[in-house]
């Protein structure tokens, strides 16, 4: 996947720090992520995965690694940094955006 979409291969690293590469199921805390690469419900959606008390996608491993891809790459492209795009990822990229307006800086650091 992350040829087919021309990502770095580095980025290898995010399930194994998200979910230790284990495709974990949701908690009841709906803040809380599931699947191997720990999309929250409403991100999941947002890619495309259904997720609802039948069907949760994110447990699909090509599905959500797919939804992974396209949500890593879009970061990217928003934020035209890596280090900005990661944390988009695990934090949400309104928290990014936010971040930068108020401190005026982009050193994700």
């Amino acid at each position: 996947y992350l040829d087919r979409y021309k990502l770095p291969h580095e980025l290898l690293a995010v399930p194994l720090i998200e979910s230790g590469y284990q495709n974990l199921p949701h908690d009841v805390n709906p803040a809380h992520g599931a699947g191997l690469w720990m999309f929250i419900a409403s991100t999941a959606r947002n890619f495309g995965l259904r997720v609802d008390d039948s069907v949760d996608d994110r447990l699909d491993v090509a599905l959500e690694t797919d939804a992974a891809m396209r949500l890593l790459g879009a970061l990217n492209l928003q934020f035209k940094d890596w280090g900005l795009a990661l944390l988009g990822y695990n934090a949400g990229e309104g928290f990014v955006n936010r971040s930068i307006s108020a401190t005026g800086s982009r050193d994700v650091w």
